[in-house]
């Protein structure tokens, strides 16, 4: 089962919970609200009651004085007929003040009352849906959607109650299941294989493609290190990173994090950004800031993105609030190339236990980084392809002898072979 699919029923799992604990609440409002105007109602019934009472007694007189007097000439009962004539327009007027001005009243309240708990609930679903960081749209749709906006929605979803989400997921289960993709440039496994990796679905590299300019002038502001951060020898461990920051922002913005937030003399070595883009930071002949403890004797490469997707997590992407959630085909594909040249370059060997590791592994504990969706093997697969296809290439022998010689590299000893 994929992540987005576990993230999508964990998602739905807790708003389900939460519409029900809305649910009873909200019906435990309305009973409160049922059992009061019930009580008005009965009050006006027995009003209605004593009036009915009065009426019957005042005829029952009516009509034993009509018979006393039958065969006569009825006198005039001035005190009677007023009287009832008195007592009918009070009593009228009495009901008339229980139907009309009363009972309306009441409803209206009722009425304002129950939207009220129709809009608590509605605001009770918003801000358990912040605090629990549920994101239903953007997990529905598998792409960044304004987070508010996706905030609002989801509480309606929670605060609509248990029929929602009934609604809801017979939506999803009478309809087929959206595919859920990986990542926007994703390939179908129908395409030709890596080569050397018969079992990973990947494009095919052409033998053009195994040498592409990688450019490198001493990164962001070379001058700056010259006399800082220097080492006693060359790097022998290479850490790969993300850098857990919006796919969408520009390198200049990694920059600045570094520069002038954190106010540290640099960073990561290199960046690899969404389009393949290859930006150098730090110079590589310097000690970058990137991992506690080993900044002395490695390089450090980021790939921009927030690659971590574990729910529950705040600052985590698995909402897609941080861009693409997964690296870009040709971002891994840039960084395999970088992350080979610098093998090449400084003799590190290809030991992804010891040599080439993620940032998570070199301090067990210390973090998550590069993220839980980060697909490792397949970095792995790649950067193995190129370091033996570069070593067998005599062309590709001459450009990275080429390379070697280029300024803010160090003491550098290539190891190419001649193939």
């Amino acid at each position: 089962m994929s992540d987005n699919l576990s993230l999508l029923i964990n998602a739905l799992t807790v708003t389900a919970g939460f519409s029900l604990v809305v649910e009873r609440s909200l019906e435990g409002m309305k009973h409160l609200l049922d059992v009061a105007y019930t009580r008005s109602q009965d009050d006006s019934g027995d009003i209605r009651s004593v009036i009915s009472q009065r009426r019957d007694e005042v005829r029952n007189l009516t009509e034993a004085v009509r018979q006393a007097t039958q065969g006569k000439t009825p006198p005039q009962p001035p005190s009677i007929e007023p009287a009832l004539d008195s007592l009918d327009e009070s009593e009228h007027l009495q009901r008339r003040r229980v139907k009309v001005a009363q009972a309306p009243s009441l409803q209206k309240e009722q009425s304002a009352y129950r939207l009220f708990l129709s809009l608590l609930a509605v605001g009770a679903g918003i801000v358990l849906a912040e605090l629990a960081n549920v994101h239903l749209l953007t997990l529905f749709l598998n792409k960044p959607v304004p987070h508010l906006l996706d905030v609002i929605l989801t509480g309606i979803v929670i605060g609509g109650g248990s029929h929602s989400v009934h609604e809801l997921l017979r939506f999803l289960t009478t309809r087929r299941a959206p595919t859920v993709s990986l990542g926007p440039t994703a390939q179908p496994e129908s395409e030709p294989p890596f080569p050397g990796q018969g079992h990973t679905p990947q494009r095919a590299l052409h033998k053009h493609d195994l040498w592409q300019p990688i450019p490198y002038r001493g990164g962001v502001k070379p001058e700056t290190l010259e006399h800082r951060n220097l080492r006693d020898s060359d790097p022998n461990l290479i850490v790969y990173h993300h850098t857990a920051m919006h796919s969408n922002t520009p390198f200049q913005a990694v920059v600045d994090e570094f520069l002038v937030e954190k106010k540290w003399s640099t960073g990561y070595h290199c960046v690899i950004m969404p389009d393949g883009g290859i930006e150098a930071f730090c110079r590589w002949d310097r000690c970058g800031n990137h991992t506690k403890g080993v900044n002395t004797r490695s390089l450090g490469l980021a790939f921009h993105g927030n690659f971590h997707t574990q729910f529950g997590d705040s600052y985590a992407n698995h909402d897609g609030r941080f861009g693409l959630q997964r690296p870009t085909e040709v971002q891994l594909d840039a960084g395999a190339r970088v992350i080979a040249l610098w093998m090449h370059l400084y003799g590190i060997t290809m030991d992804f236990a010891t040599s080439v590791m993620p940032h998570k592994s070199v301090i067990e504990g210390h973090t998550v980084c590069p993220g839980s969706n980060f697909p490792h093997e397949e970095l792995r697969q790649r950067i193995a392809f190129y370091q033996t296809a570069w070593q067998n290439s005599p062309s590709i022998g001459e450009q990275l002898r080429a390379f070697a010689v280029m300024p803010y590299l160090g003491t550098v000893t290539p190891e190419v072979s001649h193939g």
